[in-house]
């Protein structure tokens, strides 16, 4: 069942504090960050791949302006990746997104950690 922006965010809020980083995670017990993306997306029939510059790659760009709930951001960090997108989360709104930490959490995308290693923000057809 496919579902809008706003109840992929929903989701992936229920899952704030519950579970804990696993590197290859893609499950309640333990996610990466392309896993639990690919985890929620999976949850309304929206197939992506694991691996964030992958899943960067299945969407359409989006510009910050028409950023909405849902969309998916990618970040990138010499110090963990040389792929261009090294991390990649859910924007839930109001500057935040949720991503894999340890556990899953929130970040703002105001912090200037976000902002020197933002790569894109990307829309998956659903």
């Amino acid at each position: 069942a496919s579902g809008n922006g706003a109840d992929i965010a929903a989701l992936a809020r229920s899952f704030v504090g519950k579970a804990p980083y696993v590197y290859g995670g893609a499950g309640p017990g333990g996610f990466d960050c392309s896993g639990f993306t690919m985890y929620i997306y999976g949850r309304f029939g929206i197939r992506l791949p694991h691996g964030a510059t992958d899943q960067m790659r299945c969407g359409a760009a989006v510009d910050r302006s028409q950023l909405q709930p849902g969309d998916l951001i990618f970040f990138h960090d010499d110090n963990y990746s040389t792929s261009p997108a090294s991390h990649c989360g859910i924007y839930v709104g109001n500057h935040k997104m949720l991503h894999c930490g340890s556990p899953i959490g929130y970040a703002d995308l105001t912090d200037s950690y976000w902002q020197t290693h933002f790569h894109s923000f990307g829309r998956v057809p659903n």
